[in-house]
């Protein structure tokens, strides 16, 4: 996924202004059985996006461009959070958050995450 911050005037500003845009794109997901069908669920404060299905071959879940979510947070304490959920089998296969402080204003930030509570790891960044 890419993701561009941008910076706010004071850390505590919470008022009807976005103090942070975020854009997510989602590229791959790997860890899970060949067959089944996985899609990510991204939350921002009350937004909330889902990809498509994409069926895992060769290892690996992959996302074209058409799936570029932008987020606005109201506050700097806000998180990205995304869950990894079969569609095949019904389940949460893993999950990962990322503070809105941890990134550096005005940059892109390509990242590879591991899941909680499994092996898998789904990456995002510039196209």
């Amino acid at each position: 996924m890419a993701a561009v911050g941008q910076e706010a005037d004071t850390l505590d500003a919470e008022d009807a202004n976005p103090v942070a845009k975020l854009e997510l794109v989602p590229q791959a997901f790997t860890g899970a059985e060949d067959g089944t069908e996985v899609q990510l669920l991204v939350r921002v404060e009350g937004q909330v996006y889902r990809t498509s299905g994409q069926r895992i071959r060769a290892g690996k879940a992959v996302w074209l461009d058409e799936h570029h979510f932008t987020f606005e947070a109201f506050t700097w304490r806000a998180s990205l959070e995304v869950q990894a959920l079969s569609l095949t089998g019904g389940q949460v296969l893993g999950s990962t958050s990322l503070e809105f402080l941890s990134l550096t204003p005005g940059r892109w930030h390509v990242l590879k995450e591991k899941l909680c509570g499994s092996g898998r790891s789904w990456s995002y960044g510039p196209t």
